[in-house]
């Protein structure tokens, strides 16, 4: 009976993980979609831009860095005059509909969110059993649940 518990709970706990290494995705740099490959070009324009400011004297050349390197970063980030979301905003989209379409996902959402439930409730119960214990032991429970309209001890 044990160990048929423990295997239920090892499959579990292989699911919840299992899911959520798809959920996550491919790491950035080993990420090859058209959105991730956009903001690794920008990243690489950015860190040329930089070695040509810090190695050139030639000030056109300069110059021509830092306008690169000010387009880059336009890019890369939002511009809420313009309203245009940014090509790191536009991977995060991506990273979240890929997420979001996954079967796995859709089929072990109930195992998730039964996880995050029993994370809520440990958590609760680590913070409230321990000061509710010391009221009882105080014989402030009584005072309290008279206030909370709960019938006395005696």
């Amino acid at each position: 009976l044990v160990s048929g518990w423990v295997a239920g709970v090892g499959n579990w706990t292989g699911e919840v993980k299992e899911t959520w290494s798809e959920m996550m995705g491919v790491p950035f740099d080993d990420d090859q979609g058209l959105a991730a490959m956009s903001c690794k070009y920008r990243i690489e324009v950015m860190k040329q831009t930089d070695e040509i400011l810090r190695e050139s004297t030639n000030a056109e050349l300069r110059e021509w860095a830092i306008q690169e390197k000010k387009e880059a970063m336009r890019e890369m980030f939002p511009d809420f005059e313009k309203k245009e979301p940014g090509l790191v905003l536009l991977y995060y989209n991506v990273r979240w509909e890929r997420m979001l379409q996954s079967p796995r996902l859709k089929k072990a959402l109930p195992s998730l969110v039964g996880a995050l439930n029993f994370t809520f409730i440990l958590v609760f119960l680590r913070f409230t059993l321990p000061r509710l214990l010391a009221m009882q032991s105080t014989g402030d429970l009584g005072e309290f649940g008279a206030f909370l309209g709960l019938p006395k001890k005696e």
